[in-house]
């Protein structure tokens, strides 16, 4: 089965599992109903796209299809997935590389639309590391802008 249709199937899995039509899933993702139908039958969602419908299935308890989400952000956005994927996340400082953080943030923005307890201490936690690295970042910059070369 290819990659495509295991992502799709899942999607519709979900939903089946959930018990819910169309709209109440689009609902729940946060989609829109054609694009919530667009995943479930013509074109699985990929990278970003994929994180709601794995806290979704995490949050459910459906670990084989947060497996199946999970493994397809990690192949379609292996940094930010690392931090995601990360179970020892509050207790670990991650350095999120620059490039990421416009990522990062969209996620807590879509976690902003949710309020599970999970996802609450998953947004408190990446809050909390996307100020530290650009803290870290606006430091490194200010030492650089604060060094002169020493001549000889």
């Amino acid at each position: 089965m290819s990659r495509k249709e295991t992502i799709r199937q899942a999607v519709a899995e979900l939903r089946r599992r959930l018990e819910v039509d169309q709209t109440a899933f689009a609902r729940m993702l946060g989609k829109s109903y054609p694009m919530a139908r667009r995943y479930e039958t013509d074109v699985p969602p990929q990278g970003e796209a994929l994180a709601p419908f794995a806290l979704l299935a995490i949050e459910r308890g459906y670990q084989d299809l947060a497996t199946v989400f999970r493994d397809a952000l990690i192949q379609d956005m292996p940094e930010v997935a690392k931090v995601l994927s990360d179970s020892s996340l509050p207790h670990q400082r991650l350095d999120i590389p620059r490039s990421m953080l416009p990522v990062v943030e969209w996620i807590l923005e879509l976690f902003a639309r949710r309020g599970t307890p999970e996802q609450e201490v998953l947004k408190d936690t990446l809050r909390m590391l996307t100020a530290q690295r650009s803290k870290e970042l606006k430091g490194a910059r200010l030492k650089t802008k604060n060094v002169s070369p020493q001549h000889c």
